[in-house]
């Protein structure tokens, strides 16, 4: 996904010669506080009410506790916690990958990209949110000034098609029904790498 992948671009940036950074639907946060926000936005997309989602929430910082610091082994966290077979599971890569990915310190790296940085964000998107791509674009240019630019792309999905609403993304995504793509990304990435061009920040 998105999420998981966009957090090594800053590591990987910052060691190896790159011109600029283009980063999309992507988490500006520690991975567990990331998943817990991402389970209320989910849980109240799908209108659960208010205390079954708080419910929800402590449960899944228990689960996650066990399985992504603990390193105990699902079968046995399931059976301590039952309500932990709906919270384990659920990622599209192995868990020893995510465990190594909670004890990461994710918005660090931004703060030595000395690179011009396009963060973008669909307002469709169910999975990630505004105000991490925002962080993402306040601590570049608090260690380089005007390194990061903002783009916030209307109706864009998490992957990257064309949806109403984070609502409807949600549910075009649940029944693998394939959006189509959104132009306006292509647009605004083409654009942001000729105007970083011109100002010989980066090299065609």
């Amino acid at each position: 996904g998105h999420s998981i992948g966009t957090v090594i671009a800053p590591r990987l940036a910052s060691v190896n010669r790159v011109a600029g950074v283009v980063v999309l639907e992507s988490v500006g946060r520690d991975w567990p506080e990331y998943e817990i926000r991402n389970l209320r936005r989910d849980l109240e997309l799908d209108g659960e009410p208010a205390p079954a989602v708080d419910e929800a929430l402590i449960e899944k910082a228990q689960c996650m506790d066990r399985l992504l610091f603990e390193q105990q082994p699902e079968a046995a966290i399931e059976r301590s916690i039952p309500s932990c077979r709906l919270h384990n599971g659920i990622y599209p890569v192995t868990t020893a990958y995510v465990q190594q990915l909670a004890h990461l310190n994710i918005i660090e790296p931004w703060t030595r990209l000395a690179v011009p940085v396009l963060v973008v964000y669909g307002t469709s998107d169910f999975e990630t949110e505004l105000a991490d791509h925002e962080r993402i674009v306040a601590v570049v240019n608090a260690s380089h000034a005007q390194a990061a630019t903002l783009a916030v792309l209307p109706g864009m999905s998490h992957r990257l098609g064309l949806a109403p609403s984070s609502k409807a993304a949600e549910t075009d995504d649940e029944r693998g029904t394939v959006e189509p793509y959104d132009a306006q990304l292509s647009n605004i990435v083409i654009a942001w790498l000729r105007s970083v061009s011109r100002t010989g920040n980066v090299t065609p």
